[in-house]
């Protein structure tokens, strides 16, 4: 019987890891993510935003800044899709709007230019954390930095009004949704009532 010569590649290993993250299979996800390490290849960004999803959806914040600081120390630049996470993650763990914002300014250091996710992420820990000016702002942000806010953009800043039981805000942002041509569905309406 032959022995097997295949060796796996980053591109392998960047695929398992993203399955894992997409079971929200954080200890699937750092295994794979050592075992690449292990076989002496070089992450890239993909491969540390692909575990850096896991530990996000599981709202592992600790994990999450472990890794952003091993890609650091790996001189790995981050991306925008990196603090987009890194911003979920501390929504999901509870870490407030503080820390979602010190991320933000992380992100701007590094020149790294926040996108409309960016600013639905921030909104979405303001809605988590009943801070409805806050997501009022970021939402300001996100149109005066040229962005057109989305379904979610509406969505999430209806939420964080209604999260906070201001339900003239929550009003007003339904019709200035449905004057940007942005329906609301059922379940919107309903968290409203």
């Amino acid at each position: 019987m032959r022995k097997s010569t295949f060796r796996p590649q980053l591109l392998n290993y960047n695929e398992l890891i993203s399955a894992a993250a997409n079971m929200h299979d954080v200890n699937s996800a750092v295994a794979w993510f050592d075992h690449l390490e292990k076989e002496n290849l070089q992450p890239n960004v993909i491969s540390f935003n692909a575990v850096l999803s896991a530990a996000a959806k599981k709202g592992a914040l600790d994990i999450s800044v472990a890794l952003y600081h091993r890609m650091e120390a790996a001189s790995v630049q981050p991306d925008s899709y990196t603090f987009n996470t890194l911003i979920s993650a501390g929504a999901r763990a509870g870490s407030g709007i503080s820390a979602a914002g010190e991320w933000l300014q992380i992100m701007k250091s590094a020149c790294i230019k926040p996108n409309e996710a960016t600013y639905n992420a921030l909104m979405d820990v303001a809605a988590k954390h009943q801070e409805s000016l806050a997501a009022e702002r970021w939402f300001g942000e996100l149109v005066a930095e040229g962005w057109r806010p989305s379904a979610v953009s509406w969505k999430t800043l209806v939420a964080a009004s209604v999260n906070c039981g201001d339900l003239p805000s929550a009003e007003k942002s339904l019709k200035a949704m449905a004057a940007n041509n942005f329906q609301p569905d059922a379940a919107l309406c309903f968290k409203e009532l």
